[in-house]
């Protein structure tokens, strides 16, 4: 960091390499799925502790058929897992999941304030999300071949993954911007102030 003065830091520029951030995107999303894994397993043996416990009296070849018939439920369990933990982990997060907390990465909103995400940007990135776990994680692979490395949640939801360094960088530019901006506005609203002041020195 470049110091200006006591207050006041400027931070450098990040250098983060496409490699770099997708292998910490890939990380971070491993170690998510990794815990949705863990969350659908759960409530996979809730399920048949309950119906193990509730069904105990009926005939073995009715809890075998229970049991066959509940494969069927699994996915759409394992979808709703998915979904809830991306859209919760995002919107309640300030656009971070456990992994990215993990990883040092953060999702940037583009819509009002850059530090938290609004609800529709977490749910169309979660939309993007499942979209890529439907194709098998194939849509994944559209981040690999983009010069910036932008996937299909990123698109769906006009949003972007950073480093902490490099958000901490993009706050840093825009709230610079907003300084310039107000200094501006100050100077065209009292033009003639500024030339006393400039004889006054």
């Amino acid at each position: 960091m470049e110091e200006v003065s006591q207050n006041n830091v400027i931070p450098l520029k990040p250098n983060v390499t496409k490699g770099q951030l997708l292998r910490k995107r890939i990380s971070a999303f491993a170690v998510d799925v990794f815990i949705i894994g863990l969350i659908e397993k759960a409530l996979w043996i809730g399920y048949f502790a309950f119906t193990s416990e509730a069904f105990k009296l009926l005939p073995y070849s009715i809890k075998a058929s229970l049991s066959l018939q509940s494969y069927s439920i699994r996915l759409p369990i394992i979808l709703t897992v998915y979904f809830t933990y991306f859209l919760a982990s995002l919107y309640m997060g300030e656009g971070k999941t456990v992994g990215k907390h993990l990883f040092g990465l953060r999702v940037r909103s583009h819509e009002g304030d850059p530090y938290e995400l609004s609800f529709m940007e977490s749910f169309m990135r979660t939309v993007g999300y499942t979209t890529c776990y439907a194709s098998a994680f194939f849509f994944f692979s559209i981040s690999v071949f983009r010069k910036d490395g932008r996937g299909l949640p990123d698109f769906f939801s006009q949003t972007e993954t950073l480093t902490n360094e490099q958000f901490a960088y993009e706050i840093y530019l825009l709230r610079k911007a907003e300084a310039d901006a107000a200094k501006e506005a100050k100077k065209q609203e009292n033009p003639d102030g500024e030339q006393l002041n400039l004889f006054a020195a």
